[in-house]
Protein backbone atom coordinates (compact mmCIF):
# COMPACT_ATOMS: atom_id res chain seq x y z
CA UNK A 1 0.00 0.00 0.00
CA UNK A 2 1.15 3.52 -0.81
CA UNK A 3 -0.08 6.92 0.28
CA UNK A 4 0.50 9.43 -2.53
CA UNK A 5 0.19 13.20 -2.12
CA UNK A 6 -2.92 14.47 -3.93
CA UNK A 7 -1.08 17.55 -5.14
CA UNK A 8 1.62 15.54 -6.92
CA UNK A 9 -0.87 13.08 -8.38
CA UNK A 10 -2.98 15.70 -10.22
CA UNK A 11 -6.01 13.93 -8.77
CA UNK A 12 -8.89 16.38 -9.33
CA UNK A 13 -10.94 14.01 -11.54
CA UNK A 14 -10.46 11.05 -9.22
CA UNK A 15 -11.40 13.11 -6.17
CA UNK A 16 -14.49 14.41 -7.94
CA UNK A 17 -15.65 10.82 -8.54
CA UNK A 18 -15.37 10.26 -4.78
CA UNK A 19 -17.38 13.46 -4.23
CA UNK A 20 -20.17 12.10 -6.42
CA UNK A 21 -20.28 8.86 -4.42
CA UNK A 22 -20.37 10.80 -1.15
CA UNK A 23 -23.30 12.89 -2.40
CA UNK A 24 -25.29 9.67 -2.88
CA UNK A 25 -24.57 8.77 0.77
CA UNK A 26 -25.49 12.09 2.33
CA UNK A 27 -26.98 10.38 5.39
CA UNK A 28 -23.52 9.41 6.65
CA UNK A 29 -21.76 12.71 5.97
CA UNK A 30 -22.14 15.60 8.38
CA UNK A 31 -21.38 18.53 6.14
CA UNK A 32 -20.94 17.38 2.56
CA UNK A 33 -22.71 18.81 -0.47
CA UNK A 34 -21.55 18.17 -4.03
CA UNK A 35 -19.64 21.18 -5.35
CA UNK A 36 -19.40 22.16 -8.99
CA UNK A 37 -16.24 20.93 -10.68
CA UNK A 38 -14.81 24.47 -10.61
CA UNK A 39 -15.57 24.79 -6.87
CA UNK A 40 -13.95 21.38 -6.40
CA UNK A 41 -10.72 22.33 -8.20
CA UNK A 42 -10.60 25.68 -6.37
CA UNK A 43 -10.92 23.78 -3.08
CA UNK A 44 -8.06 21.44 -4.03
CA UNK A 45 -5.91 24.38 -5.12
CA UNK A 46 -6.50 26.10 -1.77
CA UNK A 47 -4.54 23.22 -0.14
CA UNK A 48 -7.04 22.93 2.73
CA UNK A 49 -5.36 20.05 4.56
CA UNK A 50 -2.03 19.55 6.28
CA UNK A 51 -1.91 16.17 4.48
CA UNK A 52 -4.13 14.83 1.70
CA UNK A 53 -3.03 11.42 0.45
CA UNK A 54 -4.46 8.99 -2.09
CA UNK A 55 -4.62 5.36 -0.99
CA UNK A 56 -3.10 3.11 -3.66
CA UNK A 57 -2.84 -0.66 -3.73
CA UNK A 58 -2.98 -1.73 -7.38
CA UNK A 59 -5.65 0.95 -7.87
CA UNK A 60 -6.84 4.05 -6.05
CA UNK A 61 -9.15 3.17 -3.16
CA UNK A 62 -9.77 6.67 -1.80
CA UNK A 63 -7.90 9.11 0.40
CA UNK A 64 -6.76 9.98 3.90
CA UNK A 65 -6.52 13.59 4.98
CA UNK A 66 -5.45 15.52 8.05
CA UNK A 67 -6.82 18.95 8.86
CA UNK A 68 -4.77 21.66 10.51
CA UNK A 69 -6.63 20.71 13.73
CA UNK A 70 -5.32 17.11 13.60
CA UNK A 71 -8.66 15.69 12.43
CA UNK A 72 -8.14 12.57 10.35
CA UNK A 73 -10.57 11.88 7.54
CA UNK A 74 -10.82 8.87 5.28
CA UNK A 75 -13.02 8.37 2.22
CA UNK A 76 -13.08 5.13 0.27
CA UNK A 77 -14.78 4.21 -2.97
CA UNK A 78 -17.75 1.92 -2.30
CA UNK A 79 -16.06 -1.08 -3.90
CA UNK A 80 -13.06 -0.68 -1.57
CA UNK A 81 -15.02 -0.82 1.67
CA UNK A 82 -15.20 -3.81 4.00
CA UNK A 83 -11.85 -5.21 2.87
CA UNK A 84 -9.57 -3.81 5.58
CA UNK A 85 -8.16 -1.16 3.25
CA UNK A 86 -9.27 1.75 5.43
CA UNK A 87 -7.71 0.26 8.56
CA UNK A 88 -4.43 -0.50 6.77
CA UNK A 89 -4.33 3.00 5.26
CA UNK A 90 -4.97 4.70 8.60
CA UNK A 91 -2.38 2.55 10.36
CA UNK A 92 0.16 3.35 7.64
CA UNK A 93 -0.64 7.07 7.88
CA UNK A 94 -0.38 7.17 11.69
CA UNK A 95 2.84 5.11 11.63
CA UNK A 96 4.51 7.43 9.11
CA UNK A 97 3.20 10.80 10.35
CA UNK A 98 2.91 12.56 13.68
CA UNK A 99 0.03 14.75 14.83
CA UNK A 100 0.75 18.43 14.34
CA UNK A 101 2.09 20.01 17.55
CA UNK A 102 -0.46 21.30 20.04
CA UNK A 103 -1.34 24.99 19.95
CA UNK A 104 -3.28 26.18 23.02
CA UNK A 105 -6.89 27.11 22.21
CA UNK A 106 -6.39 26.00 18.59
CA UNK A 107 -5.60 22.29 18.41
CA UNK A 108 -4.72 19.31 20.52
CA UNK A 109 -1.44 17.59 19.79
CA UNK A 110 -3.15 14.25 19.09
CA UNK A 111 -5.21 12.60 16.38
CA UNK A 112 -8.94 13.35 16.24
CA UNK A 113 -11.77 11.93 14.14
CA UNK A 114 -15.15 13.65 13.69
CA UNK A 115 -17.70 10.99 12.78
CA UNK A 116 -21.41 11.20 12.08
CA UNK A 117 -23.16 9.29 14.91
CA UNK A 118 -25.02 7.23 12.28
CA UNK A 119 -21.81 6.09 10.58
CA UNK A 120 -21.32 2.83 12.46
CA UNK A 121 -18.61 1.55 10.12
CA UNK A 122 -16.37 4.58 10.76
CA UNK A 123 -17.00 4.46 14.50
CA UNK A 124 -15.92 0.79 14.59
CA UNK A 125 -12.87 1.57 12.46
CA UNK A 126 -11.58 4.37 14.67
CA UNK A 127 -12.44 2.56 17.93
CA UNK A 128 -10.48 -0.42 16.61
CA UNK A 129 -7.51 1.89 16.12
CA UNK A 130 -7.66 2.97 19.77
CA UNK A 131 -9.63 6.22 19.41
CA UNK A 132 -11.96 7.05 22.31
CA UNK A 133 -15.19 9.03 22.32
CA UNK A 134 -14.59 12.58 23.57
CA UNK A 135 -17.80 14.49 22.83
CA UNK A 136 -21.03 14.62 20.92
CA UNK A 137 -21.74 17.66 18.76
CA UNK A 138 -25.21 19.04 18.08
CA UNK A 139 -26.42 21.45 15.37
CA UNK A 140 -29.69 23.23 14.72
Amino acid sequence: MQLIDVYFANAADLLYELCKERQDENQTNISFQLPTYIEHTNFINSKPYAYWLLIYEDTCHGYVNLTHRNEIGIVLFKESRGKGIGERALRLFMNTHEPLPAIPSERLGKWLANINPENERSKRLFKGLGFQLMQETYAK
